[in-house]
């Protein structure tokens, strides 16, 4: 076996731990959230389960070869897509373009 094939081959085992990551991120994010019903208690466990799933989804596209770059670019033109199409919803309207700015505005709260 050659030194291409094992990259391969450990570029897909790395791809896969990721996918299980992601899957168990989720499933953590939606245990959490069931059981905070809203209590702010559990804000720090919530917060640290959503970055975990965008840390791991950028590092899964990275070894499928997707820059950083073009992820953030195909988010901002799904933003747009979803101002262009929004039927009237004023509460999706109001988050589409506050995340927008946001990332357009370079990432400053």
């Amino acid at each position: 076996m050659n030194n291409e094939n094992f990259d391969i081959i450990g570029n897909m085992n790395t791809i896969d731990g990721y996918k299980t990551y992601l899957i168990g991120f989720v499933a953590d994010l939606f245990a959490t959230m069931n059981k905070s019903k809203g209590n702010t208690a559990y804000n720090d466990e919530i917060i640290d389960e959503v970055a975990d799933i965008i840390i791991c989804s950028y590092l899964i596209s990275k070894r499928i070869g997707i820059s950083y770059d073009k992820i953030d670019k195909r988010i901002m033109d799904k933003l747009k897509v979803g101002l262009l199409e929004d039927n009237g919803a004023d509460r999706l309207c109001q988050d589409y373009t506050s995340l927008i700015s946001y990332i357009r505005d370079g990432r400053q709260e």
